[in-house]
């Protein structure tokens, strides 16, 4: 069994909110963090398996106080050694969602296992209640692929357990780690069909710099399969720092397609165009689907 704990980082005593604005007083900030650290660590130091957070509301009166969601995690997992930090939500209006995206980037990473299939809700009876899942896609070179688990197979029960809805599905893949291994029943199969979880590809590819602040990975069948992407080669954006973001117009999630005439096969050579570069170019990227072309003009050459 995996026992998490759940926090509500709040400052400031009973008068101390009433008082008001406890939430600005940086003397207590700092006291709730002395004092999250010690439980944090005695946690740690006691086996638990993970420790996580509230979502961020604009609270300034002191109660339910994160005002950076992410940058707490990270203070957590700087002080802690063995137990797993993460956020229970993150409430996006009240933040920037790539701001969000690239500071999980940078701060640590996605650490969702994947097995390469992805699941749709099988045939409702006259009750509206399913039975077992129906695979919907197979990513190519996947833990799935590799096991000759196909598009329509039904799934029926991971590890003994039956399942009735994707979401059952879901809760198990969110409680796995990279690594660990599941046994999936199959309708038709004589017995189960075991997976052994890997990263998202994205997330455990090999990165490239390019520009200073914007980190590439190269295109996989499983890297498109997992983005839904439309062309089979690039160069992914998987962050960028605003900076530059506001300067070229690139996105986190944008491919490189091509570069002028040279059509991009992988991250490390468009970071070596870029470097070289000099000049007017056009930049074509793969965006929502679609394609859009991005005019950069460099001053001299960069190599």
């Amino acid at each position: 069994m995996k026992v998490s704990v759940f926090y509500l980082p709040s400052i400031g005593s009973r008068a101390e909110i009433e008082a008001g604005m406890a939430g600005l007083r940086n003397d207590l900030y700092q006291k709730m963090l002395s004092e999250l650290t010690e439980q944090a660590q005695a946690a740690d130091q006691l086996g638990y398996d993970s420790i996580s957070f509230t979502e961020h509301h604009f609270h300034i009166e002191g109660f339910e106080l994160s005002t950076n969601p992410i940058l707490l995690d990270l203070y957590v997992a700087m002080q802690t050694e063995r137990i797993r930090v993460g956020q229970l939500g993150i409430v996006l209006p009240a933040h920037n969602p790539l701001r969000v995206a690239e500071d999980i980037m940078s701060a640590g990473e996605a650490r969702r296992a994947w097995l390469g299939f992805e699941v749709d809700a099988g045939a409702e009876d006259i009750w509206g209640r399913t039975q077992g899942i129906v695979v919907g896609s197979v990513s190519p070179d996947s833990p799935a692929a590799r096991a000759r688990i196909s598009r329509g197979d039904r799934i029926v029960s991971v590890d003994g357990q039956p399942l009735h809805t994707p979401l059952d599905f879901e809760s198990i893949l969110l409680d796995m780690r990279a690594g660990e291994s599941i046994a999936v029943g199959i309708e038709g199969r004589s017995s189960a069909v075991t997976l052994v979880s890997e990263g998202v590809p994205s997330v455990s590819a090999d990165r490239v710099t390019a520009l200073e602040q914007m980190q590439l990975v190269t295109v996989t069948p499983g890297i498109r399969a997992e983005r839904n992407l439309r062309y089979e080669s690039g160069a992914l954006i998987l962050s960028i720092e605003s900076q530059l973001e506001s300067r070229i117009g690139f996105r986190a999630g944008d491919v490189i397609l091509r570069i002028d005439r040279a059509g991009v096969t992988s991250a490390e050579q468009a970071a070596t165009i870029f470097r070289r570069a000099s000049g007017n170019m056009a930049v074509y990227i793969e965006r929502n689907g679609g394609v859009i072309v991005r005019q950069l003009s460099f001053r001299r050459s960069r190599g």
